[in-house]
């Protein structure tokens, strides 16, 4: 195949999950199948230029203006696939990203998703084939490579351009500030926290009522980390809350100290700092994540397991246990493959009981990063993307 697959991108920010786990690492890896591809947001329409692509992947961008781009490109004879990664019809999901989809479904060849709930909610709905492809396991080359490929395209989409449409978070969009500091304008609001964020890391620990023989900072870490969330639908931080008798009652039984990694720092401390724990918080960053879960012990992922919550992927425990931390979880579809390997459920018995047993968390380890390898990598999500081109007749098959 010549011509290039072309990602549609809502936003050209790697801070945002889908961009990286449904983008960049798929991207990535079917380079090596042969599979060439380049990314489309905002201004840069996906039919320009003389090359004809291939076929068009919206990755979670369904505004008007992608309708309008899934209609040109249909009427051109240019496949169009959808790859949804949130349940878009959840009743609190708000805004009108449902109708989009629903409308450049009506003009595609085939719908890709993370997993078996969100599958069957599309598969109710809409009428292309619904294909799942798992998000893929990230790496640290994963990040250095999507970084390297989103400057790149913003480049070769016209000098200045991408800066226009990104949505500047983190710390990647703060050093991007320094020129202006460096000749004395004032910084944009918030600058140099988020450039000195990452490096200061976790903020320190919070004792409350909490007793224990041991110093807060020898005792071993527990990690929740991910999205800020919302109330309504019901995930992120206020899920780690839903379960703070747990937390409470574990760290009684085994004392740990929590490290919540995310981006909001007052909601942290809303709903988490008042727990009857050692607590901290630290920025979240695609850089220094990997740190934060290797330096701990045990990795939460509670879920609501609303209409929304439900849908999740398994990411967060995937990238956790080949890390080799185990992992606490609410049972969900997506995490069924570790039914062997992850402490459903209960993560009080958890908790402690992989604290208390290093023996079973490595064994639950072990058994959990031969299935990442084999079904969670880079290249097995390669493989079934390519399947997925294959059937819909965009690439020849492997």
């Amino acid at each position: 195949m010549t011509a290039p697959v072309v990602w549609r991108l809502l936003l050209d920010d790697a801070d945002i999950a889908s961009v990286r786990y449904r983008c960049l690492i798929p991207v990535r890896h079917l380079r090596s199948l042969g599979v060439e591809s380049r990314l489309s947001w905002g201004r840069f329409h996906p039919l320009a230029g003389r090359e004809r692509p291939a076929a068009i992947v919206f990755v979670k961008s369904f505004r008007d203006e992608d309708v309008g781009i899934a209609r040109r490109a249909a009427a051109a004879g240019v496949p169009v696939l959808l790859d949804v990664c949130d349940n878009v019809f959840s009743a609190d999901y708000g805004g009108s990203a449902a109708d989009g989809l629903t409308r450049i479904a009506s003009l595609a060849t085939a719908v890709v998703t993370t997993g078996p709930a969100l599958a069957q909610v599309l598969r109710d709905r809409l009428a292309p084939p619904v294909h799942e492809v798992v998000d893929a396991l990230e790496t640290p080359g994963d990040v250095r490579f999507g970084e390297r490929l989103l400057w790149r395209e913003r480049a070769r989409n016209g000098r200045g351009g991408g800066a226009k449409v990104l949505a500047r978070t983190g710390a990647e969009a703060a050093w991007r500030e320094l020129p202006r500091l460096r000749r004395g304008a004032a910084p944009a609001p918030g600058t140099l926290a988020r450039i000195i964020a990452p490096a200061r890391g976790a903020r320190p620990l919070t004792r409350r009522g909490y007793a224990s023989a041991a110093p807060a900072a020898d005792l071993p870490q527990v990690i929740w980390y991910g999205n800020t969330g919302s109330v309504r639908p019901r995930f992120g931080i206020v899920n780690l809350a839903d379960i703070a008798p747990q937390l409470q009652a574990a760290a009684r039984r085994t004392p740990f100290r929590l490290l919540v990694v995310s981006g909001d720092r007052d909601a942290y401390r809303r709903a988490i700092e008042p727990l009857d724990l050692p607590t901290s918080f630290a920025p979240w960053h695609r850089r220094t994540i990997a740190a934060h879960i290797r330096a701990s012990a045990v990795a939460l992922v509670p879920n609501s397991r609303d209409d929304f919550s439900i849908c999740k992927s398994a990411n967060r425990a995937v990238g956790a246990l080949h890390a080799g931390v185990p992992v606490v979880a609410t049972r969900t579809p997506a995490l069924e493959p570790f039914q062997d390997s992850v402490w459903f459920d209960d993560f009080e018995a958890g908790i402690s009981g992989y604290l208390a047993d290093g023996e079973r968390a490595r064994a639950d380890v072990a058994r959990a990063r031969t299935l990442v390898e084999a079904s969670y990598s880079g290249a097995a999500v390669a493989r079934a993307w390519s399947d997925v081109l294959s059937t819909a007749g965009i690439v020849r098959g492997r």
